[in-house]
């Protein structure tokens, strides 16, 4: 597989994705779209300062100004560049393991994707017509030796991090979005924050400081060799049930801050369907509009059907969010991976803003029922059962869509991302891995015993 992916750059670090992909991208990148300013910010995985090195060496060469943000969550990368200068790239591998990663591109204020000419980029890189690979060895050697800090200086890149600025922003939405009374009744609960020793912490901990709360750290401290586990938040439920505190509930972000999952007083992951639900129901006294993906519960659309609220179901991918969201004045979008998206964040996904919305749920919840769970929040939404997404590798991705087609044709219902089918009393998503050969699953079903004797069934067209 390719490092161009759908929406953004990824690959294994030191396989095919090495400081020399990273300089010929930023050269290229400049020169496609013709750029004079660009914005860089990275994560702190292993391989981000000698990326960013070759990436910022890229932009220079090609006559671009650069200006440095340092250690950053993607949020607040997004945040930089809603005023100003409004290109820029997050090296991210996001959620992946350690040995990944990669750069998600904003350019003009948009996602820059396979939609609108990533894959152009791609194309470029590979063909080198400027011969600038030939020059590579001439200078890797030198660079690859300094340090992130002296190349900066040696290259008078100006630093200019973006943190400080993104913090306040947050403190001021806290002051918002929180009454006086509430933030006095949230410093008596315990609320449990995991950062998958990824960038979130970087604002959180300013807040907690700021308005003196009871929060507990768990992973705060930067470290991309992920240590006690992968900087996905939806593997986080074992270290967490090794913990001995009594939490009210936990937040865990993943290792570049664009994703949350959401665990309950007993560790156990809330499932994202709910989570949503959840959001619909509180920003329904204020909007009318959402968005969430094609893969969602059933009880999203009967939340909105009984409650007069429209939804519009779209293809996964985090790109398309925005741009939806612009065009039909949806106060808030999400995705099953855990994006969040939010009119108040420029329709940007942004999990830091996501957090404070939820305590803020369950701060008006408990202003009814003193003695509320939260887990006892999503009871109201479990009236199906649903199997959480399920990968399975196949031999011939095309001759599973067909024989699916040919056996289901007449309950297929949605052709938009993927394979929609419908039998009443069982419903299922099949869809395509962008980068493993494999397909994914997502099956609902009346209960709970319905659900797995079909998804046993289904096993048998995929292979």
């Amino acid at each position: 597989m390719g490092i161009f992916k759908t929406y953004d750059v990824r690959g294994i670090y030191g396989i095919n994705l090495t400081e020399n992909e990273a300089y010929k991208i930023g050269y290229y990148l400049i020169k496609k779209f013709n750029l004079t300013e660009f914005k860089v910010a990275h994560d702190c995985r292993v391989s981000s300062d000698s990326l960013t090195k070759y990436f910022i060496k890229g932009l220079v060469d090609a006559g671009a100004k650069v200006y440095f943000l340092g250690l950053s969550s993607t949020p607040n990368f997004y945040f930089s560049l809603f005023e100003g200068i409004n290109n820029g790239v997050m090296i991210t591998a996001s959620h992946n393991s350690k040995e990944y990663n990669g750069f998600k591109f904003i350019i003009k204020g948009n996602s820059f994707d396979s939609r609108n000419g990533l894959f152009d980029l791609e194309k470029l890189v590979f063909e080198d017509k400027d011969l600038i690979e030939k020059d590579f060895s001439s200078f890797k050697d030198e660079i690859f030796k300094m340090s992130l800090s002296d190349f900066l200086l040696d290259n008078k890149i100006e630093v200019k991090s973006n943190l400080r600025n993104y913090t306040l922003f947050l403190e001021t939405k806290f002051r918002e979005i929180l009454t006086v009374d509430e933030i006095e009744i949230l410093k008596k609960l315990k609320i449990g924050l995991d950062f998958s020793s990824g960038v979130s912490s970087l604002v959180f901990m300013e807040l907690k400081k700021v308005f003196n709360l009871n929060f507990k750290f768990y992973n705060e401290i930067c470290d991309g060799n992920f240590p006690n586990h992968l900087p996905d938040p939806k593997t986080a439920e074992e270290f967490l049930k090794k913990q001995n505190e009594n939490l009210d509930f936990i937040g865990v972000f993943d290792g570049d801050g664009d994703r949350i999952s959401f665990y309950d007083e007993n560790k156990n992951i809330i499932m994202v369907d709910y989570v949503i639900a959840d959001y619909i129901d509180f920003f329904s006294k204020i909007s009318k509009n959402f968005v969430c993906d094609l893969r969602v519960s059933k009880i999203i659309k009967s939340l909105c059907d009984e409650n007069n609220l429209n939804v519009d179901f779209i293809k996964v991918g985090r790109a398309f969010y925005k741009d939806f969201m612009d065009k039909h004045d949806c106060s808030f979008g999400a995705e099953l991976s855990g994006h969040l998206f939010f009119k108040d964040f420029k329709n940007f996904d942004n999990p830091d803003l996501g957090f404070i919305y939820m305590l803020k749920i369950y701060l008006q919840r408990l202003e009814f029922n003193k003695t509320l769970k939260f887990s006892e929040m999503f009871d109201k939404y479990k009236k199906y059962f649903k199997i959480p997404e399920t990968n399975f590798k196949v031999k011939n991705v095309e001759k599973v869509f067909k024989n699916l087609n040919l056996e289901f044709g007449k309950n297929l219902i949605l052709e938009l991302d993927g394979l929609s089918f419908d039998f009443g009393e069982w419903w299922f998503n099949i869809r395509k891995s962008n980068t493993e050969p494999v397909v994914r699953v997502n099956l609902e079903a009346l209960t709970k015993e319905i659900a797995l004797e079909k998804m046993n069934f289904l096993k048998k067209f995929l292979i």
